[in-house]
């Protein structure tokens, strides 16, 4: 007899289990990779088990996700959200489908990569020596990963902070990214 989960244990999409108290019942293979390959390998089977995925969450998305996988339990309808996940040196776009079956008391969600390329010329590279915020506050929004000052009204692409990020550093979500959630999933607005 198969184990609940053998059929995605290969799928080369990021999935993962969560229970109504949102904890990590079951993530796959391919977790794993991305986890390895992204310096999260304390995030890694089977220590993730039983955490709640909002604490791998940033502090300005954890709201905002609870309500998200708590209304597919609520309602049983699918959710659905396109979002990046890049490093200094690739974007990364993915697709994130969460959705409970038919008598189970889980939700399965399902992380597709979309696309992933080195940054272009749409992501202009700020040095960290020209992104000087002049002892201001620095913000990196939770999503695109952008800087910005306290006091400055735009967003730079700094590499080398997403790579080592400034002591003091808070996150939040900047003013495009935050309209990108309310646009593509309807929570928030």
């Amino acid at each position: 007899m198969p184990k609940p989960f053998d059929s995605i244990e290969r799928d080369s999409a990021t999935v993962f289990v969560l229970d109504r108290e949102l904890r990590i019942l079951y993530c796959n293979e391919a977790w794993d990779r991305f986890a390895e390959s992204n310096g999260g390998v304390a995030l890694m089977r089977p220590r993730i088990y039983e955490m709640c995925v909002l604490d791998v969450v940033p502090e300005p998305l954890k709201d905002w996700y609870r309500s998200a996988y708590l209304k597919v339990f609520k309602t049983g309808r699918q959710w659905v959200h396109e979002y990046e996940c890049s490093s200094s040196t690739v974007y990364r776009l993915f697709r994130m489908t969460a959705l409970q079956r038919p008598r189970e008391d889980f939700i399965l969600v399902t992380n597709f990569l979309l696309e992933e390329r080195p940054h272009g010329d749409e992501r202009p590279i700020t040095p960290p020596d020209a992104a000087v915020y002049d002892g201001d506050k620095i913000a990196m929004c939770s999503l695109c990963r952008r800087t910005r000052g306290r006091r400055r009204r735009r967003w730079d692409w700094v590499p080398a902070y997403v790579e080592r990020p400034p002591a003091g550093l808070a996150y939040g979500v900047c003013e495009s990214c935050q309209k990108k959630l309310v646009v593509t999933t309807g929570i928030g607005d």
